[in-house]
């Protein structure tokens, strides 16, 4: 018994500054982990939208190919995606824009010159003549 007590008392914890330290570096790690992921989530979706975007220039190119012109504001997601006698769908589907929040579609303007631009809501664009 005299023995256990003894190393009982023999035995020594961190002190609070010890503890202090270890969460505050601890904290600052995680912070700096939590920053990172943050920012690789960014980069990802805006690789996404670059992606779709290119996925869509091409397949108006395509479309511009078949019928000597680009597609209407109206319905240049129909004609895109549905075949008709002359060609075969350009794509499958058109895909959301990624950096905008819920199922927002990319913006599509074609001005009296025949130019298209398709832009993202990060204000990424693409512009075909």
């Amino acid at each position: 018994m005299k023995l256990f007590r003894r190393i009982l008392r023999d035995q020594r914890g961190f002190t609070l500054l010890e503890l202090v330290i270890a969460v505050v570096v601890i904290s600052l790690l995680a912070g700096i982990a939590i920053l990172n992921v943050n920012l690789s989530q960014k980069d990802a979706v805006d690789a996404v939208v670059k992606a779709d975007m290119r996925s869509i220039a091409t397949a108006l190119k395509m479309y511009k190919l078949a019928t000597d012109e680009y597609p209407d504001e109206d319905n240049w997601k129909s004609e895109l995606t549905n075949a008709n006698g002359l060609y075969k769908p350009m794509l499958d589907e058109i895909p959301y824009d990624a950096s905008a929040s819920g199922t927002t579609d990319y913006s599509y303007t074609k001005d009296t010159s025949g130019t298209v631009t398709l832009e993202a809501a990060n204000g990424d664009k693409i512009v075909l003549k």
